[in-house]
């Protein structure tokens, strides 16, 4: 209530510049909000936007991160990331049963070796292209090893875990 009422105070129109900033900071910096609760809102706000542009939603997630993360904004420290160990868990055994609750049998007896290898060379494919681009992007802008790597293998395996998922439709004719 009192981040509703702060809303109604600020002079600024709503789609000027920084207004929707300065609510995230809010949230951020709200003594009855920890980090883990705040950092909720620039994650919905960042996937409605990126889902918006025909852009993947874990792109969306991987970029508000790194904004709200250590490296731009610093609203979330390493502690907070850490203390999401065990929902990190949870959440990749959700994805990992949901994934294997749509599987079905007489489709790898159909079309086995075609799909496996189209999976696994557009898989590794795209780690590899995306991953070498953005590690070389990034060392060049940074100049730092150790990060423009860490930066490439993060982006290489969002590509790979989103490039096949984007051709099964068109594989299976759906």
């Amino acid at each position: 209530m009192e981040f509703l009422y702060w809303l109604a105070q600020v002079p600024e129109q709503p789609l000027q510049k920084g207004y929707y900033i300065r609510a995230v900071i809010f949230f951020f910096r709200h003594p009855r909000l920890g980090p883990n609760q705040a950092a909720h809102l620039p994650l919905i706000i960042g996937a409605h936007l990126f889902q918006k542009l025909r852009i993947p939603q874990v792109v969306g997630y991987v970029v508000i991160g790194l904004i709200i993360g250590e490296s731009f904004l610093n609203l979330v420290g390493r502690d907070t990331v850490e203390s999401m160990h065990w929902f990190n868990l949870f959440a990749l055994g959700i994805i990992g049963f949901i994934i294997g609750g749509q599987l079905r049998l007489n489709v790898f007896m159909k079309y086995g070796k075609q799909l496996i290898l189209i999976l696994c060379s557009e898989g590794i494919g795209a780690f590899l292209l995306v991953g070498i681009a953005s590690w070389l992007v990034a060392w060049r802008f940074t100049g730092d090893l150790q990060s423009s790597i860490a930066m490439g293998l993060v982006l290489g395996a969002v590509s790979s875990a989103t490039a096949p998922a984007s051709n099964r439709q068109c594989f299976m004719g759906i």
